[in-house]
């Protein structure tokens, strides 16, 4: 009666399961060539053979370190595949679902199986790139698009080539359509400006570009703090408005007290006198940088990620807004609304830091400028900037010519009387 009560007289469900040899982990190749067979039906011709080359890639690629991982997973475990199935796949989601489900797939219910990566913001640039470009035409097929070598290469092009297209981009557009051209004949604009604006600017770049390109890296592999997602966001819309005020706010009290030091005899005439050789600048010297000096300057907008969440695609137009202001300051234009006038660290301001030297350091505010002493209200302002100085030539120039001419002729008279 004990027997009956206690030991169940048919088989049990799991009875021989230890008896069951270990699950095989399946032929890379012969997996994705059958993968290839399983979509043809639903695919052009045209789709198929895109489908098999994004195969391939796989296959020569990330495929073979993935496939390595099952191998290894497999040497340890009787059931590779036993716990992703079981838990996640049968216990987890619970719900009703066709015989043919794949819960590898896109779903909305499966998302906090597969969370986004954190730490990519360069992957959006990166990934374009090696699809158009880097996969097609620049890189063999063996080569994998997450080797480390490759993506430090890749990234120091797209840096590069990216930072070349906005200086120029912006540069160009407010050289032509914002910049006063009259501020070149400014008895302190030098010979051949613009040129040597330039040529210093592209000579200093992919120097810059090293020591950035390894905090690019950085965040590729995800050790920053970047998030693709809203709700990664601790407070949802209102965290990525908040993350966009405080990255400002960081970024200008850092870059005031960097600025600030570079300007310390141990360091200016070393690092930083370069940028102040152009005393009236044009929107091209907004990168005529020491490489040193460039990356000091920059290093906020990159460690910001790395101490506080950043939602990525708000980190990357935070990013191009950087640069689209770092030009604006430096383009001579010095309209601002009078109630932000005391406020905002525009053009103005930091054409008086150029041409002053002790004043107004700050990138964005005045406040930290105010608060550290080296506040000054701009010249242009007060009817004594570079305008008023070109203006005050011209006006010279005239009454000059004007004396000299009607010199000539009271002599000529003199002359013929």
């Amino acid at each position: 009666m004990a027997n009956h009560t206690f030991e169940p007289l048919e088989e049990r469900t799991f009875q021989y399961q230890n008896s069951l040899p270990p699950l095989p982990v399946p032929n890379l190749e012969e997996s994705l060539s059958k993968y290839c067979d399983a979509v043809k039906p639903f695919l052009s011709q045209e789709e198929f053979e895109n489908t098999c080359k994004i195969v391939k890639r796989f296959e020569n690629g990330i495929g073979k370190e993935l496939h390595q991982k099952l191998i290894e997973r497999a040497r340890v475990r009787k059931n590779w595949l036993e716990e992703w199935w079981l838990n996640a796949a049968y216990l987890d989601v619970r719900m009703p679902s066709q015989l043919n489900v794949n819960f590898g797939g896109p779903a909305s219910y499966l998302e906090h199986y597969w969370p986004s990566k954190n730490g990519v913001t360069m992957d959006l640039v990166l990934n374009v790139a090696d699809y158009y470009v880097f996969t097609p035409y620049v890189y063999p097929a063996s080569w994998s698009e997450d080797n480390s070598f490759r993506q430090l290469f890749s990234l120091f092009l797209v840096t590069n080539i990216g930072a070349l297209a906005i200086y120029f981009l912006f540069g160009g557009l407010s050289y032509y359509f914002v910049f006063d051209h009259s501020l070149m004949k400014h008895p302190q604009f030098l010979e051949n400006q613009v040129r040597r604006e330039i040529k210093f600017s592209m000579q200093s770049m992919p120097w810059i570009s090293i020591p950035t390109v390894a905090l690019f890296f950085a965040e590729v592999r995800g050790y920053s703090r970047l998030y693709d997602n809203i709700d990664s966001s601790p407070y949802g819309w209102f965290g990525v408005i908040l993350s966009m005020i405080s990255f400002l706010f960081f970024t200008d009290m850092a870059i005031y007290w960097i600025h600030r030091f570079l300007h310390h005899k141990l360091f200016y005439k070393r690092f930083h006198k370069p940028h102040h050789l152009w005393k009236v600048t044009t929107p091209f010297a907004s990168h005529a940088f020491h490489p040193i000096d460039g990356f000091m300057q920059s290093l906020p907008y990159h460690i910001y990620p790395f101490i506080f969440p950043l939602h990525k695609i708000t980190y990357l137009g935070l990013y191009i807004f950087v640069n689209i202001w770092t030009v604006s300051i430096h383009d001579g234009d010095y309209r601002v609304p009078t109630f932000l006038k005391q406020i905002i660290n525009g053009s103005a301001h930091h054409t008086d830091h150029h041409l002053y030297f002790d004043f107004n350091y700050g990138q964005y505010f005045t406040l930290w400028d105010k608060i550290g002493g080296s506040y000054k209200n701009p010249s242009s302002f007060e009817g004594n900037g570079p305008h008023d100085h070109c203006k005050k030539l011209k006006e010279d120039g005239e009454s000059s010519r004007n004396g000299n001419a009607n010199y000539q002729k009271f002599t000529e008279n003199g002359k013929n009387k």
